[in-house]
């Protein structure tokens, strides 16, 4: 009677010794965020490096984007979007603009010409100049690496090669 009483007890003490390590290494990294500040009036994807230092991924300019697209809300969807990309163990080699069936795609690369991670998208009113000139803009000048150019359907698609991670030390 006292086993079957036990089973359960067991049972959990089991669980718990199996899932600990999985939340300690997922809380590791807890120094190293992507997140959504305002610094002035303009929002801004900062990522943490594993020094403490902060580095400035997009500065999300009104000015820039179309009307219909809000700095603040787009900024903290995008960091979202990189802090759980960075969380799951992708790699990052660019930012390049893409097109999906006439609309133009802002996107994180794994391997260069693959849009790996969808940042945002534009409307279909928009043309693929727009989305190369808002990427030129946005991004931060220390990760603009070497530029990419590549020409699709007759219509160029702009990017930057960035080490990403290697900058920000993870």
């Amino acid at each position: 009677m006292k086993i079957k009483c036990l089973s359960p007890v067991l049972a959990s003490i089991a669980f718990s010794l199996t899932t600990t390590p999985v939340l300690m290494a997922s809380t590791s990294s807890s120094n190293q965020a992507i997140s959504c500040q305002t610094s002035g009036a303009v929002p801004a994807t900062i990522a943490k490096r594993a020094d403490g230092e902060a580095l400035t991924i997009f500065h999300w300019k009104d000015e820039v984007l179309p009307e219909y697209l809000n700095a603040q809300e787009l900024c903290a969807e995008v960091s979202q979007k990189l802090q759980d990309y960075a969380a799951s163990g992708h790699q990052l080699s660019s930012f390049k603009t893409h097109d999906l069936d006439g609309v133009p795609l802002i996107c994180a690369e794994e391997n260069t010409g693959d849009c790996s991670l969808v940042l945002f998208t534009l409307n279909a009113t928009n043309n693929q100049g727009d989305s190369n000139m808002i990427l030129g803009q946005i991004l931060d000048d220390k990760l603009k690496g070497e530029e990419i150019i590549s020409i699709e359907r007759g219509v160029q698609f702009y990017g930057y090669k960035v080490n990403f991670w290697s900058l920000l030390g993870f």
